[in-house]
């Protein structure tokens, strides 16, 4: 200002000191917090990445003039690309059923049909172990619960008790609200096909998954059912480790001389279109799950709905009668386990192969 006043060559070079200190404060200031947040997460591969990925690719959404449209759009696009991608999966199915059958029917012994009982310490680690998310579904914020866990803690127990026991996932807790993210902020925000539809669910209905995702992942290591080669959402599995098993293949057939032909798969909306029925038989005839756990497992894939919801602006209610949530606690498990036949048929025909969730690296040497 005084130099814009003035007009003197004194002012005007003290003004540009002084914006130049400025700007160099706020780049070691922002050197400063990246840094830390990284040290922070530097021992935690799959953290460190979310972190480097935010702080380069900010999330963004584009307001809309008319919020409304635009929720009630997001949903018919969400639910229609998934109906597309599930009649070409049906009608591709109906050719290759005779193909998979054999695969699919691994262990008709029952192995697992109830839940142990929890109790209060159990869920009392639970709940420190989530975030403290809130949905607009919950009667009150996630963090106050976690504010009094020891008041607390009986109800959970009972509620989540009562849950397994009686194998049903109250209907209440199957809602989700669903928030449209970009995949990449370089991305048209104007392009609806350049959302995925990340879903927020009741903190009470996380508990009860996180519950259950402790047993099934017990059930799973027991009795060898993880596939040796699918690296995603297993303990000492990450990116990493499936880089290091494919690219070591490789070079061992580059060092003996031979050619390899990698095919990389890109599976559209995998969560989203798995077919409930599907992935109950690989539940039961796979794993060997019957009784009241397969009874929740039911109950936790039928009669779920959605909602969009962007700024103030929420869709109508709509049914939802395939896929998983994107957002659940037990969703990736249960991706893992439905692609569990994918591996029986590349042994069968000799591919070797690696997955990381829904990426699938398929490769030979000749």
């Amino acid at each position: 200002r005084r130099w814009r006043v003035s007009g003197l060559v004194e002012d005007r070079l003290r003004f540009r000191q002084w914006l130049k200190n400025y700007q160099l404060s706020i780049r070691e200031a922002k050197s400063s917090f990246f840094a830390s947040v990284i040290d922070l997460e530097k021992n935690k591969p799959a953290a460190l990445f979310r972190v480097v990925d935010n702080l380069l690719n900010p999330r963004c959404l584009r307001p809309k003039e008319n919020l409304s449209l635009s929720c009630s759009a997001f949903l018919s696009f969400f639910s229609n690309k998934v109906d597309l991608i599930r009649s070409g999966i049906i009608s591709d199915g109906l050719r290759c059923r005779d193909d998979f059958t054999s695969c699919d029917e691994r262990t008709p012994l029952v192995l697992w049909s109830s839940f142990l009982p929890i109790s209060d310490a159990q869920i009392v680690r639970v709940l420190r172990g989530l975030n403290a998310t809130t949905c607009d579904f919950d009667p009150c914020p996630s963090w106050l619960l976690k504010e009094g866990l020891e008041d607390w803690a009986p109800l959970f127990t009972g509620i989540v008790c009562a849950s397994l026991r009686e194998g049903i996932l109250p209907s209440a807790l199957k809602r989700a609200q669903v928030y449209p993210l970009l995949k990449r902020a370089t991305l048209d925000p104007g392009e609806l096909g350049n959302y995925r539809p990340i879903s927020n669910l009741p903190f009470l209905g996380k508990v009860i998954e996180k519950v259950v995702a402790g047993f099934l992942g017990e059930h799973l290591d027991n009795f060898g059912f993880y596939d040796t080669f699918q690296s995603g959402f297993r303990p000492g599995h990450s990116t990493e480790t499936a880089l290091v098993r494919v690219v070591n293949d490789l070079l061992i057939t580059m060092d003996k001389g031979l050619l390899s032909l990698l095919v990389q798969l890109d599976l559209s909306s995998a969560f989203d279109t798995i077919d409930h029925g599907v992935l109950l038989e690989r539940l039961e005839h796979h794993l060997g799950i019957s009784g009241t756990v397969l009874n929740w497992f039911q109950s936790f894939l039928s009669d779920r709905s959605q909602v969009v919801r962007i700024g103030d602006s929420v869709s109508v209610p709509a049914a939802v009668s395939c896929g998983v949530p994107q957002g659940s606690i037990l969703s990736p498990m249960l991706f893992a386990i439905y692609l569990l036949p994918l591996g029986d048929i590349a042994r069968r025909y000799g591919v070797d192969f690696h997955c990381y969730a829904d990426d699938v690296q398929l490769y030979l040497a000749f």
